[in-house]
């Protein structure tokens, strides 16, 4: 998991026809973004760090504001850097946990066993 994101989900019709739809988070009022939405399908050296991650319309309704795309910016910038550092040429070859670890020494919060 690279980002805790708590923004409510706000669906705006994408007809037109309806009014939006606040619905909050249940559970803890938050969900993380795995690493996996981050990478673009068919290309080992890039990745994603802004509201273009791979999502459904729904969790894009809630990732869509600045805080989660601070967030998944600074989860890709950090998995870049270590990419490079590692030498590596796949973003997929990076380790998340050794991502989560960076992320949690700059102070972003990262849930979970690390």
């Amino acid at each position: 998991m690279m980002a805790a994101c708590g923004y409510a989900i706000d669906i705006h019709d994408p007809n037109g026809t309806a009014s939006t739809r606040m619905q909050w988070i249940p559970g803890k009022g938050y969900y993380h973004i795995p690493y996996r939405c981050l990478m673009a399908k068919g290309f080992s050296n890039l990745l994603l760090g802004s509201r273009c991650i791979s999502g459904t319309h729904e969790a894009h309704s809630s990732y869509r504001v600045i805080p989660p795309v601070s967030a998944i910016g600074q989860a890709a910038g950090t998995a870049a850097a270590l990419c490079v550092r590692e030498g590596l040429r796949d973003v997929r070859k990076v380790s998340v946990k050794r991502i989560q670890e960076a992320l949690a020494a700059a102070g972003q919060f990262v849930e979970g066993a690390r």
